[in-house]
């Protein structure tokens, strides 16, 4: 019988584990995007597997398996290795001799997390063909799994390593906890002056997240492991070739040949890569970031798709994924259009080209939403300095002075913009 509710709750997670990807990608984290990617490639492996071997146990597409028991492998160090950097930077926060990060520092931590979570995985994946006894097997309802000869190497270079990031995730979780009550009270304090971007919401939803990798992953770990001791046994390490012989068979196992402790351990385990996307999605998708990220998507499917006004709406702003490709072109395209018109001043020709063209650029911001405040007031009073001039040009009058927000803007004010605003 199919297994259409893990397929459901397989892909489903790796939707909603990708949703909080913008602005975890703009705080430059690796160790939760690398924790994302992970979990996207085990739900998506793990739906896909779900479909085409539903009811069958028939090789289809091995190199598809071969791939993905590959990644599945990889993903036994990279995710509790994310743990292991996640704790670590949170533990290092909350200590008092915790110094604010220079360029330096920065840059140490980026390739440390990227040596630990993205290519050390691959390695490990590769370690793992020296205990791997053939090419992978094909359970009925589950798809393609990593096969292990399961011998004392087994235990050291698989299983081991797993189980030893988990306790040091473990062990950096326990001491950013400890200082964490040590130093409660000025608590707020200390992550503002730590200039890590960290704020005390931010900071908890990073521990739940780490401390539920650490139990959950060695818990996985360990439950494992006993099993495979309890089912198969600690097998000799004969020979390379003993251990490698007819690597390239594929073993196929419907369904009514698995044993049904081994049955109720499939499920079990199968479901454990969904649950944590969900996991994952809990803790990320109800932060402050999280919701401004969902006004601005919200107002940009009312514009699109609803074909709402968006000069109805209030504090509107532009999706991250729209914002990406479309404010570069602004920026740019409004340096010169600012030193068109400021160079030929006195040329009404030239003044109606350049106000022509940026009423087409704000066309395209407001058919997109909006970008900032400061870039759409900017925008907005640029297009009334010009009017302005070209009238008064026409009119053979003085000109129109030129806002001093158009050329050194202050920090934004709204109230005094709206003033400037009424006054012109």
């Amino acid at each position: 019988m199919a297994r259409y509710d893990l397929t459901a709750m397989s892909f489903l997670a790796a939707v909603v584990v990708i949703i909080p990807l913008p602005w975890h990608w703009r705080a430059k984290n690796i160790a939760t995007l690398t924790t994302m990617a992970w979990l996207f490639i085990l739900n998506l492996f793990r739906g896909i597997n779900t479909i085409l071997w539903a009811d069958t146990v028939v090789v289809k597409v091995p190199v598809f398996c071969d791939i993905g028991v590959f990644f599945w492998t990889a993903s036994y160090w990279g995710l509790p290795a994310s743990a292991v950097c996640i704790t670590r930077h949170l533990a290092g926060v909350t200590s008092p001799n915790f110094t604010p990060s220079g360029r330096d520092e920065k840059r140490r931590r980026f390739w440390f997390e990227m040596t630990m979570c993205v290519f050390m995985p691959f390695v490990y994946a590769g370690l793992h063909f020296i205990n791997q006894g053939h090419r992978f097997d094909i359970m009925e309802e589950i798809g393609c799994q990593v096969t292990t000869y399961f011998s004392w190497g087994a235990v050291w270079l698989v299983y081991f390593p797993s189980i030893l990031l988990s306790v040091i995730a473990a062990i950096y979780a326990s001491i950013a906890m400890y200082w964490l009550m040590q130093r409660r009270a000025q608590f707020r304090e200390l992550l503002a002056a730590s200039q890590s971007g960290l704020t005390t919401s931010r900071y908890l939803r990073l521990m739940g997240l780490g401390l539920t990798e650490v139990i959950g992953g060695l818990g996985l770990n360990i439950y494992v492991l006993c099993t495979e001791i309890r089912l198969v046994g600690i097998q000799p390490w004969v020979s390379w070739e003993y251990v490698h012989w007819h690597f390239l068979a594929i073993h196929q196992f419907p369904k009514a040949i698995i044993v049904p402790e081994l049955q109720v351990s499939n499920k079990g385990t199968s479901t454990i890569a969904p649950v944590a996307a969900y996991c994952f999605f809990l803790f990320f998708a109800f932060g402050e970031e999280a919701v401004s990220e969902y006004k601005k998507n919200w107002v940009w499917i009312k514009v699109h798709i609803f074909r709402k006004d968006p000069s109805t709406m209030v504090g509107s702003a532009l999706p991250s994924f729209i914002a990406y490709v479309l404010l570069p072109r602004i920026a740019t395209e409004n340096y010169a259009i600012e030193h068109s018109f400021t160079e030929n001043r006195r040329e009404p020709s030239a003044l109606l080209a350049s106000m022509r063209c940026l009423l087409e650029r704000r066309r395209l911001v407001v058919r997109n939403g909006s970008p900032s405040l400061r870039v759409a007031w900017k925008m907005t009073m640029t297009i009334v300095y010009l009017h302005l001039t070209l009238t008064s040009k026409l009119q053979n009058q003085p000109n129109f002075p030129v806002p001093h927000y158009l050329t050194h803007p202050p920090p934004l004010d709204f109230l005094s913009l709206l003033h400037h605003a009424r006054r012109t």
